[in-house]
């Protein structure tokens, strides 16, 4: 039984078991809460596709970041991660998208991502299966790629246990203590957990644990940037209110006035 962590983190999907596998990086002593299985519930299916041009600058940035953690995964973490590094091709049937067709190219390349356009030649010949006589343009970028969704959490969980931490399946959180509005526990079916960091993580279930967690904290929640990378927040200390981050939230207790070196993804 796990008594004392730096850190617990409800929930072993793809947010879960990365947050986890960072923070155990870090030296930090992580326990993981799952409900289920390990990677059970909605990040198996996810569409695992990574298409790196997006609609603005930010979001393409953070789509090439994706693709290098893909392709470094193995190298950072000692875990296979298998993906197929295929590319993709996109088509417009209109003028009107023809345009973002030649836009996206051209930032891309801004992003030096291998991409250009292609006849509908071309495309039926990198993909068999493509009938792109009527496509008025269509671009192909080569360092696209896809994976099994499922194998990103399973793989980062298992590296989070080699560096230390505990992941425990099959092991819902309870309730959540709190002493003078600091996160002081977590509570589990075999007993509590002292710890002034919990991280919900709980995917589709983060509302419901959210709601468990307001009745034993007297925390502020506010909202940060949507960012999916990992970086320090410099200005953040451990006397800042909770913040809010995408699909997870991250409880600190204020015990001290150094800076935290909280995530977000």
């Amino acid at each position: 039984m796990i008594h004392a962590a730096d850190a617990v983190v409800i929930g072993a999907g793809a947010f879960g078991a990365s947050i986890a596998f960072h923070l155990a990086r870090r030296g930090q002593r992580v326990v993981v809460l799952e409900r289920h299985a390990i990677a059970s519930q909605t990040s198996p299916r996810a569409a695992g596709l990574t298409q790196q041009i997006r609609a603005d600058a930010v979001m393409t940035h953070l789509a090439v970041r994706s693709v290098a953690k893909a392709e470094q995964f193995e190298a950072e973490t000692g875990e296979t991660l298998a993906f197929h590094q295929s590319g993709s091709l996109k088509l417009a049937r209109t003028p009107e998208f023809a345009d973002q067709i030649h836009d996206e190219v051209e930032r891309g390349r801004g992003v030096r991502l291998d991409v250009r356009t292609v006849s509908a030649a071309e495309a039926h010949r990198l993909a068999p299966f493509v009938q792109a006589e009527a496509a008025v343009a269509l671009w192909y970028c080569a360092t696209d790629l896809y994976l099994e969704p499922g194998d990103l959490p399973r793989a980062y969980a298992r590296a989070a246990e080699r560096l230390g931490a505990t992941v425990l399946p099959h092991t819902p959180a309870g309730a959540i203590g709190s002493r003078h509005g600091a996160v002081e526990r977590v509570a589990d079916e075999h007993g509590d957990i002292e710890t002034p960091v919990v991280v919900d993580a709980a995917g589709a279930w983060a509302r419901a644990t959210d709601r468990t967690i307001s009745r034993w904290t007297s925390a502020a929640c506010r909202r940060i940037s949507r960012s999916r990378t990992w970086r320090s927040i410099s200005s953040l200390c451990a006397s800042s209110p909770t913040r809010y981050a995408r699909s997870f939230r991250c409880f600190r207790a204020p015990r001290s006035t150094s800076s935290a070196a909280v995530y977000q993804q």
